[in-house]
Parts: structure tokens; C-alpha cells; sequence
């Protein structure tokens, strides 16, 4: 027999059950224009460190968990390089203050994101597909086109996305060989679902509930 639902409920468990597909973005301008105004939008620059200043493991930084095993070596702010926005970045301790291609880390949130984009500044030009974001809604890949060169030679290429629900992601590269940059992270843009989303997605999931456990009286 057809299951019905009553037609009082569709609208909210539609909202509910809906699949969300990802958009991808490879320049912050197209990425930053598609934001809501509202809620506020989150950003980690790292100007709030001290060059210098070391990220193990686990540390939480405006609600960004950054977690990560590469060779035993520590995150590390640096100002060493130009980046995206004066004066630091994101680097790694090893005596270069930048991740080599290949280190990944996963950035875990404290809420579920709608919209996360970060750039990445290299040393040497990067091919299409070898810097990729990797969420449970689906995975970014990088374009290979720069969106800036700055004035100390360092390649600036940027990867974001919306849409979906994302409570982490993984920041990988391509197992293609072409271990062939260093890179450091800058600028990470986050934004949570707008509120009204995430009140017609609970009630769908609260009104669910209730027409199963109505229909389940019925059915005794």
C-alpha cells in the first residue's frame, strides 16, 4: 500500500529529506559574492598570532579545529611570506615555515558550515585537480588557475564551496606524483546555515517523528 503522508507535513519533510549539492568556487571574488549578508561570516587570518606561534594537533582557532599527523611536525604562524592578507599565514615548522604538497590536514568545525572557502599560497605553479577540499557533500578541486601572483613570487590559488551541511573537511592533494611546491593557508571563510533553514529542517525531522509515531497507534 502507498505510505501518505499528511499534507500538512510535506513542506517541512521535504526540507528535511532533501539532498544538498555542493557549489564550487575557484576565486574568492565569485566565492565571497554568493555569501548570504546574513549570519555573519567567520574568517581565520591568523593576524591575532604572534608570528611564531605554534598550532599542535587539535588546537581550535574561531571555531576551526585543525587536526593533522605530518612527520612530527607542527603548524606554525609565519609572516615570512606575502599572503593574501598582511602579515600571516599558515605554515608548518621544519625550517621552511610552509607545508610541502602532499601534507594534508582536516579542518573540523564547531557548528556544521554552509560555506567554507581558504586560499593557498605556492611556490610553483599547481595543475589542475592537485589541491582538493574532501567533505561528506562532496569534494572541491582546484583549477590550476591562479587567481594572483604576489609581489615575492608566491601563487595564490583559492578553493571554496557552499551548500550541503559540513562539519569537516580534509584539505588533500591529488596522489599524482608531482610532489613539486610548497604551500601555505590563508584567509579561511566560514559561514553557518542561515537560521531559517535550520528551523524548517528541524521541524521536519520533529513533524517525521510524529506521523510515525500516529501511524504506529493506527496500526495497533
Amino acid at each position: 500500500m502507498p505510505v501518505r503522508f499528511p499534507a500538512v507535513l510535506l513542506p517541512a519533510l521535504l526540507v528535511a529529506s532533501t539532498s544538498h549539492a555542493i557549489t564550487s568556487f575557484t576565486t574568492a571574488a565569485d566565492f565571497e559574492a554568493s555569501l548570504p549578508s546574513t549570519p555573519g561570516i567567520g574568517r581565520v587570518d591568523f593576524e591575532g598570532l604572534s608570528p611564531g606561534s605554534l598550532l599542535p594537533s587539535g588546537t581550535s582557532i574561531g571555531g576551526i579545529t585543525f587536526t593533522y599527523s605530518i612527520d612530527g611536525l607542527t603548524m606554525r604562524v609565519t609572516d615570512r611570506f606575502d599572503t593574501t592578507s598582511p602579515r600571516n599565514s599558515l605554515g608548518l615548522t621544519g625550517g621552511d615555515d610552509a607545508f610541502l604538497d602532499g601534507d594534508p590536514f582536516t579542518l573540523t568545525f564547531d557548528q556544521p558550515l554552509f560555506a567554507l572557502g581558504l586560499s593557498f599560497i605556492t611556490s610553483d605553479p599547481v595543475l589542475p585537480g592537485e589541491i582538493q577540499i574532501v567533505t561528506s557533500e562532496g569534494t572541491v578541486l582546484g583549477s590550476g588557475v591562479p587567481e594572483e601572483v604576489l609581489a615575492d613570487g608566491g601563487i595564490v590559488y583559492f578553493l571554496g564551496l557552499t551548500g550541503g551541511s559540513v562539519s569537516s573537511a580534509l584539505i588533500d592533494f591529488a596522489a599524482d606524483g608531482e610532489v613539486n611546491f610548497v604551500y601555505n593557508v590563508d584567509d579561511i571563510v566560514t559561514q553557518v546555515p542561515e537560521p531559517w533553514t535550520l528551523l524548517l529542517a528541524g521541524a521536519g525531522v520533529i513533524a517525521l517523528g510524529a506521523w510515525r509515531r500516529h501511524t504506529r497507534r493506527q496500526s495497533r
